[in-house]
Protein backbone atom coordinates (compact mmCIF):
# COMPACT_ATOMS: atom_id res chain seq x y z
CA UNK A 1 0.00 0.00 0.00
CA UNK A 2 1.41 3.22 -1.10
CA UNK A 3 2.06 6.10 1.74
CA UNK A 4 0.13 8.74 0.05
CA UNK A 5 1.20 11.04 3.03
CA UNK A 6 5.34 10.10 2.32
CA UNK A 7 4.66 10.93 -0.88
CA UNK A 8 3.53 14.07 -1.29
CA UNK A 9 5.85 14.94 1.48
CA UNK A 10 8.56 14.13 -0.87
CA UNK A 11 6.84 15.55 -4.00
CA UNK A 12 6.99 18.81 -1.75
CA UNK A 13 10.27 18.84 -1.07
CA UNK A 14 11.63 18.11 -4.76
CA UNK A 15 9.32 21.31 -5.64
CA UNK A 16 11.18 23.56 -3.20
CA UNK A 17 14.08 23.02 -5.38
CA UNK A 18 11.88 24.73 -8.56
CA UNK A 19 11.84 27.51 -6.70
CA UNK A 20 13.15 30.94 -6.46
CA UNK A 21 14.87 31.04 -3.54
CA UNK A 22 16.25 27.45 -4.20
CA UNK A 23 17.33 28.79 -8.16
CA UNK A 24 19.16 31.59 -6.41
CA UNK A 25 20.81 29.61 -4.53
CA UNK A 26 21.92 27.31 -7.09
CA UNK A 27 23.39 30.02 -9.52
CA UNK A 28 24.82 31.89 -6.81
CA UNK A 29 26.88 28.37 -6.07
CA UNK A 30 27.62 27.49 -9.71
CA UNK A 31 28.60 31.38 -10.61
CA UNK A 32 31.28 31.47 -7.26
CA UNK A 33 32.20 28.15 -8.09
CA UNK A 34 33.14 29.25 -11.56
CA UNK A 35 34.87 32.54 -10.11
CA UNK A 36 36.83 30.65 -7.66
CA UNK A 37 38.22 28.23 -10.06
CA UNK A 38 39.21 30.86 -12.77
CA UNK A 39 40.80 32.95 -10.00
CA UNK A 40 42.71 29.75 -8.71
CA UNK A 41 43.75 28.81 -12.19
CA UNK A 42 45.14 32.28 -12.98
CA UNK A 43 46.83 32.90 -9.38
CA UNK A 44 48.46 29.55 -9.83
CA UNK A 45 50.38 30.70 -12.77
CA UNK A 46 54.19 30.57 -11.50
CA UNK A 47 55.40 32.81 -14.50
CA UNK A 48 58.16 35.70 -14.80
CA UNK A 49 56.24 39.25 -15.83
CA UNK A 50 58.63 42.36 -16.28
CA UNK A 51 56.72 45.41 -17.23
CA UNK A 52 57.07 49.40 -16.93
CA UNK A 53 54.85 52.23 -16.09
CA UNK A 54 55.83 55.84 -18.01
CA UNK A 55 54.62 58.50 -15.18
CA UNK A 56 52.02 60.97 -17.04
CA UNK A 57 53.37 64.06 -15.58
CA UNK A 58 56.24 65.31 -17.41
CA UNK A 59 58.49 68.60 -15.93
CA UNK A 60 59.37 70.66 -18.43
CA UNK A 61 63.12 72.05 -17.27
CA UNK A 62 63.49 74.24 -20.13
CA UNK A 63 61.22 75.51 -22.62
CA UNK A 64 63.09 76.87 -26.00
CA UNK A 65 62.16 80.35 -26.82
CA UNK A 66 61.35 81.50 -23.19
CA UNK A 67 63.94 82.27 -21.08
CA UNK A 68 65.91 84.82 -24.05
CA UNK A 69 69.49 84.81 -23.10
CA UNK A 70 70.19 81.71 -21.76
CA UNK A 71 72.62 79.05 -23.21
CA UNK A 72 72.49 75.84 -21.94
CA UNK A 73 75.35 72.94 -22.40
CA UNK A 74 75.62 69.39 -21.97
CA UNK A 75 79.07 67.82 -21.72
CA UNK A 76 80.28 70.74 -24.30
CA UNK A 77 77.47 70.73 -26.35
CA UNK A 78 74.41 73.23 -26.96
CA UNK A 79 71.36 72.29 -26.21
CA UNK A 80 68.87 74.05 -28.69
CA UNK A 81 65.50 71.64 -27.68
CA UNK A 82 63.11 71.45 -24.84
CA UNK A 83 64.47 69.91 -21.78
CA UNK A 84 62.14 67.26 -20.17
CA UNK A 85 62.31 65.02 -17.20
CA UNK A 86 60.18 62.03 -16.60
CA UNK A 87 59.65 58.77 -14.50
CA UNK A 88 59.72 55.30 -15.71
CA UNK A 89 58.80 52.41 -13.28
CA UNK A 90 60.23 49.06 -13.71
CA UNK A 91 59.08 46.25 -11.52
CA UNK A 92 57.97 42.23 -11.42
CA UNK A 93 54.36 41.41 -11.62
CA UNK A 94 55.25 37.70 -11.57
CA UNK A 95 55.87 35.38 -9.35
CA UNK A 96 59.02 33.91 -10.48
CA UNK A 97 62.02 36.03 -9.54
CA UNK A 98 63.91 37.67 -12.51
CA UNK A 99 67.74 37.47 -12.00
CA UNK A 100 70.46 38.49 -15.09
CA UNK A 101 71.03 34.79 -15.88
CA UNK A 102 66.92 34.85 -16.83
CA UNK A 103 67.50 37.81 -19.12
CA UNK A 104 68.20 36.50 -22.82
CA UNK A 105 68.55 39.98 -24.38
CA UNK A 106 69.68 43.47 -22.53
CA UNK A 107 66.72 45.30 -21.33
CA UNK A 108 66.82 48.75 -22.81
CA UNK A 109 64.55 51.96 -22.53
CA UNK A 110 64.39 53.50 -25.75
CA UNK A 111 63.00 57.05 -26.70
CA UNK A 112 60.42 57.56 -29.82
CA UNK A 113 61.47 59.80 -32.33
CA UNK A 114 65.56 59.12 -30.93
CA UNK A 115 66.20 61.89 -28.75
CA UNK A 116 69.50 62.30 -26.47
CA UNK A 117 69.33 61.54 -23.06
CA UNK A 118 71.17 63.96 -20.86
CA UNK A 119 70.84 62.70 -17.40
CA UNK A 120 69.90 59.09 -16.31
CA UNK A 121 69.29 57.86 -12.36
CA UNK A 122 67.87 55.70 -10.02
CA UNK A 123 65.14 57.01 -7.83
CA UNK A 124 64.17 54.83 -5.88
CA UNK A 125 64.17 51.12 -5.43
CA UNK A 126 61.67 48.54 -3.18
CA UNK A 127 65.44 47.01 -1.38
CA UNK A 128 68.69 47.82 -1.52
CA UNK A 129 68.90 44.10 -2.30
CA UNK A 130 67.66 44.60 -5.79
CA UNK A 131 70.92 46.29 -6.90
CA UNK A 132 69.38 48.41 -10.02
CA UNK A 133 72.29 49.60 -12.43
CA UNK A 134 71.92 51.70 -15.28
CA UNK A 135 74.64 51.53 -18.55
CA UNK A 136 73.98 55.23 -20.47
CA UNK A 137 76.92 54.57 -23.12
CA UNK A 138 74.17 54.81 -25.95
CA UNK A 139 72.40 57.79 -24.47
CA UNK A 140 73.03 59.93 -26.76
CA UNK A 141 71.03 57.54 -29.47
CA UNK A 142 68.21 57.57 -26.71
CA UNK A 143 68.85 54.48 -25.39
CA UNK A 144 69.93 52.87 -22.02
CA UNK A 145 70.29 49.36 -20.50
CA UNK A 146 68.70 48.13 -17.44
CA UNK A 147 69.99 45.72 -15.24
CA UNK A 148 69.70 44.61 -11.41
CA UNK A 149 70.77 41.52 -8.93
CA UNK A 150 67.44 40.41 -8.80
CA UNK A 151 63.57 41.06 -8.79
CA UNK A 152 61.40 39.09 -6.48
CA UNK A 153 57.54 39.67 -6.84
CA UNK A 154 56.32 43.31 -6.79
CA UNK A 155 60.11 44.24 -6.73
CA UNK A 156 61.46 47.49 -8.66
CA UNK A 157 62.93 51.09 -8.73
CA UNK A 158 62.17 54.11 -10.70
CA UNK A 159 64.25 55.15 -13.30
CA UNK A 160 64.65 59.36 -13.23
CA UNK A 161 65.30 60.58 -17.24
CA UNK A 162 66.39 64.06 -18.57
CA UNK A 163 66.11 63.81 -22.25
CA UNK A 164 66.41 66.36 -25.13
CA UNK A 165 63.11 66.24 -26.25
CA UNK A 166 59.41 67.85 -25.40
CA UNK A 167 56.96 66.09 -23.72
CA UNK A 168 55.49 64.36 -27.77
CA UNK A 169 58.07 62.19 -26.98
CA UNK A 170 57.40 58.35 -26.23
CA UNK A 171 59.69 55.82 -24.24
CA UNK A 172 59.06 51.74 -24.52
CA UNK A 173 61.26 49.26 -22.90
CA UNK A 174 62.17 46.33 -24.85
CA UNK A 175 64.00 43.16 -24.41
CA UNK A 176 63.74 39.34 -23.84
CA UNK A 177 63.52 37.75 -20.18
CA UNK A 178 63.31 34.06 -20.15
CA UNK A 179 59.25 32.72 -20.15
CA UNK A 180 57.41 36.46 -20.73
CA UNK A 181 56.56 36.61 -24.80
CA UNK A 182 57.33 40.52 -24.63
CA UNK A 183 57.59 43.40 -21.97
CA UNK A 184 53.90 45.98 -21.62
CA UNK A 185 53.24 48.28 -20.24
CA UNK A 186 51.03 48.90 -17.00
CA UNK A 187 48.51 49.97 -18.61
CA UNK A 188 46.74 48.06 -21.46
CA UNK A 189 45.71 51.31 -22.71
CA UNK A 190 48.73 52.99 -23.40
CA UNK A 191 47.91 55.89 -21.90
CA UNK A 192 50.69 56.51 -20.45
CA UNK A 193 52.78 56.93 -24.05
CA UNK A 194 50.64 59.26 -25.61
CA UNK A 195 52.45 62.23 -26.50
CA UNK A 196 50.01 65.05 -25.84
CA UNK A 197 49.77 65.86 -21.93
CA UNK A 198 46.17 66.63 -22.21
CA UNK A 199 45.27 63.72 -24.74
CA UNK A 200 46.56 61.85 -22.11
CA UNK A 201 45.10 63.19 -19.30
CA UNK A 202 41.93 62.49 -21.03
CA UNK A 203 42.75 59.06 -21.65
CA UNK A 204 43.63 58.13 -18.06
CA UNK A 205 40.32 59.72 -16.93
CA UNK A 206 38.57 57.50 -19.98
CA UNK A 207 40.89 54.47 -18.30
CA UNK A 208 39.11 54.94 -14.99
CA UNK A 209 35.52 55.18 -16.20
CA UNK A 210 36.32 51.91 -18.67
CA UNK A 211 37.22 49.99 -14.91
CA UNK A 212 33.77 51.07 -13.40
CA UNK A 213 31.32 50.00 -16.30
CA UNK A 214 33.41 46.72 -16.72
CA UNK A 215 33.22 45.78 -13.30
CA UNK A 216 29.95 47.27 -12.12
CA UNK A 217 28.05 47.02 -15.45
CA UNK A 218 28.42 43.23 -15.86
CA UNK A 219 27.68 41.87 -12.57
CA UNK A 220 24.41 44.24 -12.40
CA UNK A 221 23.21 42.66 -15.92
CA UNK A 222 23.80 39.48 -14.58
CA UNK A 223 22.19 40.21 -11.66
CA UNK A 224 18.81 41.58 -13.79
CA UNK A 225 19.22 38.74 -16.34
CA UNK A 226 18.78 36.34 -13.39
CA UNK A 227 15.75 38.66 -12.43
CA UNK A 228 14.17 37.35 -15.48
CA UNK A 229 15.23 33.35 -15.41
CA UNK A 230 13.55 33.68 -12.22
CA UNK A 231 10.98 35.12 -13.54
CA UNK A 232 10.90 32.43 -16.55
CA UNK A 233 9.73 29.95 -14.17
CA UNK A 234 6.90 31.55 -13.23
CA UNK A 235 5.98 32.27 -17.13
CA UNK A 236 6.57 28.71 -17.88
CA UNK A 237 4.05 27.48 -15.85
CA UNK A 238 2.05 30.31 -17.04
CA UNK A 239 2.30 28.71 -20.49
CA UNK A 240 4.16 31.91 -21.81
CA UNK A 241 6.77 29.55 -24.08
CA UNK A 242 7.61 32.69 -25.95
CA UNK A 243 8.53 34.94 -23.42
CA UNK A 244 10.21 31.87 -21.64
CA UNK A 245 12.79 31.88 -24.97
CA UNK A 246 13.32 35.60 -24.38
CA UNK A 247 14.22 35.41 -20.66
CA UNK A 248 16.62 32.04 -21.84
CA UNK A 249 18.63 34.43 -23.91
CA UNK A 250 18.75 37.50 -22.36
CA UNK A 251 20.24 35.35 -19.32
CA UNK A 252 23.00 33.14 -21.46
CA UNK A 253 23.94 36.71 -23.12
CA UNK A 254 24.03 37.95 -19.00
CA UNK A 255 26.18 35.34 -18.26
CA UNK A 256 28.67 35.57 -21.47
CA UNK A 257 29.11 39.35 -20.22
CA UNK A 258 29.93 38.69 -17.11
CA UNK A 259 32.30 35.86 -17.61
CA UNK A 260 33.97 38.38 -19.67
CA UNK A 261 33.86 40.89 -17.11
CA UNK A 262 35.39 38.75 -14.73
CA UNK A 263 38.19 37.69 -17.20
CA UNK A 264 39.36 41.33 -17.89
CA UNK A 265 39.06 42.19 -14.13
CA UNK A 266 41.29 39.19 -13.09
CA UNK A 267 44.08 38.93 -16.41
CA UNK A 268 43.50 42.48 -18.96
CA UNK A 269 43.27 44.98 -15.79
CA UNK A 270 45.91 47.99 -15.99
CA UNK A 271 48.61 46.86 -13.83
CA UNK A 272 49.79 49.87 -11.40
CA UNK A 273 53.29 49.83 -10.00
CA UNK A 274 53.20 48.28 -6.29
CA UNK A 275 55.08 51.00 -5.14
CA UNK A 276 54.44 54.68 -4.55
CA UNK A 277 55.07 56.13 -8.17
Amino acid sequence: MVDLTAAGTRESRLRWFTRPPAIATAFGIGVAGFALALYTLIASRETRELRYSVHPIRTTVLKTGQATGLQVSHRGREIKTDLTAVQIAVWNAGKLSIRPANVLSSIRLRTTPTVPILESSIRFTTRPVVSAQLADSTAASGAIDLGWKILERNDGFIVQVLYAGGTDVVFSIDGIVEGQSQIRSGSIYGADQLTDPQTRAKSLHSTKITETVFLTLFPTVALVAFFFKVRKTVRERARYWKASAFVDSAFAIAFVTATVGLLWALILAPSPPPFPF
